[in-house]
């Protein structure tokens, strides 16, 4: 048996959440070699790693790495499965590690944004479409949009933020998918957790604070220093210190900003997920 896709995230108390694919191999009663990927997962703890728990898709294999934790202990994954159905979708696996069945939803091979669902989950994916999870999927919207899901950061307008091409950011309505945000000419990097949020963004070289004003990207309040070079990352600390990578070097820049990220209430507020590069929605970043 050989594994050939995996993925891994961290619980708020240090367990770990893994996912992976495997090949089971064996010789049918005909003599014929016979092998099928299936899907295993668990929850790792300090006291040890426990046994596999098979997600009874015995045709199924994981796509991509994207494990992500949402609420309630669930982590939730993309797989596909190579039986005659074909189906595509997403696996939710609960507090214990043992996966539920998969369900047809969107593709999730390359991005998952859990969001909050009146306490529980949701889940925007490849494909920019929204599903709800209370122990079963179910799809909210689904829309056609110029959004890429590879990066997206939320509001607490409840805007979802994604880029729409070079330097360029547009925006949808976590609620309905509609369009909001039309191709603000910038890339934004982060969402405050202000009253009235500040989202930070670049252009090439240049780094700017600006006011969301309800569904839409509004003026500067404050001037920041233009950069050496274009960046490359961004992230903001719960002081309000802004820390920008360009051009092979770090600037440290103090902003107005008393509130840090936003909390992962709406999803991500940084395209690193939160300050502290998490995957799981229940961690509270503490820097």
């Amino acid at each position: 048996m050989s594994n050939f896709g995996a993925g891994l995230a961290l619980f708020a108390n240090g367990d770990a959440a893994v996912v992976s694919s495997a090949e089971s191999y064996y010789v049918s009663t005909t003599g014929a070699d016979v092998y099928h990927p299936l899907i295993r997962s668990a929850r790792a703890s300090a006291a040890g790693c426990p046994a596999w728990l098979d997600a009874g898709l015995p045709y199924a294999h994981v796509l991509g790495t994207n494990l992500v934790i949402g609420r309630n202990a669930w982590s939730y994954f993309g797989a596909a499965d190579s039986s005659p159905t074909g189906l595509t979708g997403l696996v939710a696996a609960n507090a214990n590690g043992s996966p539920v069945s998969l369900q047809g939803a969107c593709s999730a091979s390359n991005y998952l944004f859990p969001t909050n669902n009146g306490g529980s989950d949701a889940l925007v994916c490849d494909g920019m479409s929204k599903w709800t999870f209370t122990g079963a999927f179910a799809q909210s919207w689904t829309v056609a949009s110029t959004v890429s899901p590879t990066y997206l950061l939320a509001s607490a307008t409840s805007t979802i933020l994604g880029s729409a091409g070079t330097n360029t950011t547009a925006g949808l309505d976590l609620n309905s998918g509609t369009a909001t945000v039309g191709n603000f000419p910038a890339q934004v990097w982060l969402v405050d957790a202000s009253a009235t949020p500040i989202v930070f963004d670049s252009n090439g070289a240049t780094v700017e604070a600006r006011v969301m004003n309800g569904t839409s990207i509004g003026a500067s309040p404050y001037a920041l220093p233009s950069m050496g070079a274009a960046v490359a990352d961004m992230i903001l600390s719960n002081t309000g210190v802004l820390y920008v990578a360009a051009g092979g070097v770090v600037s440290a820049i103090y902003t107005d900003s008393t509130s840090g990220l936003g909390t992962g209430n709406f999803g991500w507020p940084a395209r690193g997920r939160d300050a502290c590069r998490s995957s799981s929605l229940e961690y509270a970043c503490p820097y």
